[in-house]
């Protein structure tokens, strides 16, 4: 029976180890405690899938181990790399029937599948606008690590959850018009963005920050016919969508609540539909990371992207 190989065990590989229900696993990881320190020391056909969580530079060296051994794989967000190289690996991966996915695993929570489904259904009508914001307040933690202040750093790190969800929301869209505000009130770099543009004529507008003394996630998704509000994260503790349906004349609102009983657990969710799309022979797609690259190459330039 092959095994799971986790690479990257510091604080989010030991997050989803947590998740490999009945799964046998070794660790690797340079530079914490894990089974093997050195990519050496493993015989690679011993593992069936790879779950990566490493830094951007790390994760394209071992994408394409990966690829080579057949190997699928689950890749913590965001998979910014060029054009070139995503196309090259979603070929050469369906080739060899193998299944490479980014871990958003904000979608799998149940309030925002909730949320598609309401979308899906068209009860929204023609959507206007769609307005998102994400907050926590690590700037302090942020700027103790060098790797993690990085340059464009709440931008990596927070903007392309946003941009997947829509994606998740909308499916693909012609994303034009952008617009970039960047700060640096507290880090070297960046720790409060507004990113705003249109979507297939659906205007957005994302703010995220590092500078949000509460956890803060919201989504507010405005139509002809009613307005979605989605409101905080599993993995905080509270979670809630609310309807509000639209009354011609105007007056107050019909409103529908969806009550979210479940506990945390997003990342089994996402392992688990990993593992059946497997089963599935579901096909490599990174049609939602080539979109979130295209979008922050055009804002940010090349040097986004992890080169060797």
């Amino acid at each position: 029976m092959k095994k799971v190989l986790l690479v990257g065990n510091g604080q989010r590989g030991k997050t989803l180890s947590k998740f490999l229900i009945d799964q046998d696993f070794d660790t690797l990881d340079t530079l914490n405690d894990a089974d093997f320190s050195e990519i050496s020391e493993i015989n690679l056909l011993d593992y069936s899938e790879m779950i990566i969580a490493t830094g951007e530079k790390a994760k394209l060296n071992y994408i394409e181990l990966a690829l080579s051994n057949s190997i699928n794989v689950l890749v913590e967000k965001p998979l910014l790399f060029d054009e070139k190289v995503l196309n090259s690996w979603q070929v050469r991966a369906n080739k060899k029937g193998l299944l490479i996915r980014t871990a958003y695993a904000h979608r799998f929570e149940s309030h925002i599948e909730a949320a598609r489904k309401i979308l899906n259904e068209y009860k929204l009508g023609n959507i206007y606008t769609i307005n998102g914001f994400y907050g926590n307040g690590t700037a302090e933690n942020i700027k103790s690590s060098k790797w993690r202040d990085s340059k464009y750093a709440v931008i990596i790190d927070l903007v392309p959850h946003l941009l997947n969800l829509m994606h998740f929301f909308l499916g693909p869209t012609e994303i034009r018009n952008l617009s970039l505000v960047s700060k640096s009130f507290e880090n070297n770099g960046s720790d409060y963005c507004v990113l705003s543009g249109e979507a297939n004529n659906i205007f957005f507008e994302f703010v995220v920050t590092y500078l949000s003394w509460k956890n803060r996630f919201n989504i507010e998704i405005s139509g002809s016919n009613a307005q979605l509000i989605l409101s905080g994260l599993e993995k905080w503790g509270n979670s809630d969508l609310t309807t509000y349906i639209r009354k011609h004349p105007p007056s107050v609102p019909s409103q529908l609540n969806f009550e979210n009983t479940s506990s945390d657990n997003h990342l089994l969710k996402q392992w688990l539909s990993f593992k059946e799309d497997i089963l599935k022979s579901k096909p490599t797609n990174f049609e939602s990371d080539l979109e979130i690259s295209r979008v922050l190459k055009t804002l940010l330039g090349d040097d986004i992207f992890a080169k060797n």
